[in-house]
């Protein structure tokens, strides 16, 4: 018998390539709260919390970036 073990790492050290999005099944709305605050307001990342999908978390990174000098 395999036995799985969880593997902790803070959201703020998961480095993902522009484009890219990871989900985070499992997360209470304290969670994702949580997160929030750990990776700032200052961020490249898209954050969205689903109560549709098994309360889950979603991190996405923008393709391309737009600067406001841009607009």
């Amino acid at each position: 018998m395999t036995v799985a073990i969880p593997v902790l790492k803070p959201v703020s050290q998961i480095e993902l390539a522009p484009g890219s999005s990871i989900a985070i099944p499992n997360v209470s709305w304290a969670e994702y709260e949580a997160i929030l605050q750990e990776i700032g307001e200052h961020r490249s990342a898209r954050v969205a919390y689903s109560f549709q999908i098994q309360y889950s978390s979603e991190l996405r990174i923008p393709r391309f970036r737009i600067h406001p000098s841009s607009l």
